[in-house]
């Protein structure tokens, strides 16, 4: 099963950057002093996170637990450097896993994550144009566990 998952999600990214111009590398700079953007709560796993064409980041990461309700929440720190607050994206009844993030050359965000009730498991993204917010999530593809009824 964590292979189907691995494989779809594997299969989903490649497909969003073949849709997403992909960003070029930014011009070298001096690294800045590390700091932490929100604690990681107790079921809080994560984060992925990628840079936009004009300096702004984005993270994502899943808050639950392996066996209860999940959301896969983002947050985004503007050109300036100032993070907002952590918004919910997508929610499930059981189990999320492996939020995943690509910026595109002008600036279209996606994420994508795993949706798991048994007896299937669902591909899950949302898409945040330049300057707007994420959509409502969509399901790309979804299947049944083997031995699922």
């Amino acid at each position: 099963m964590k292979r189907l998952l691995f494989a779809g999600l594997f299969a989903v990214s490649i497909a969003l950057l073949g849709l997403l111009p992909c960003a070029a590398t930014a011009e070298p700079g001096p690294w800045t002093v590390p700091s932490e953007l929100f604690p990681l709560a107790p079921g809080e796993t994560g984060p992925s996170v990628e840079a936009g064409p004009d300096g702004s980041i984005t993270a994502v990461w899943m808050r639950g637990t392996s066996s209860g309700p999940g959301t896969i929440l983002s947050a985004t720190r503007d050109p300036s450097g100032m993070f907002g607050p952590p918004v919910k994206i997508g929610t499930g009844n059981t189990s999320l896993y492996s939020p995943a993030v690509v910026t595109g050359t002008d600036g279209t965000t996606a994420v994508v994550w795993s949706d798991y009730d048994f007896p299937r498991t669902a591909i899950k993204a949302v898409v945040r144009p330049p300057g707007g917010s994420f959509g409502p999530p969509e399901t790309l593809v979804e299947v049944e566990s083997p031995g699922g009824s």
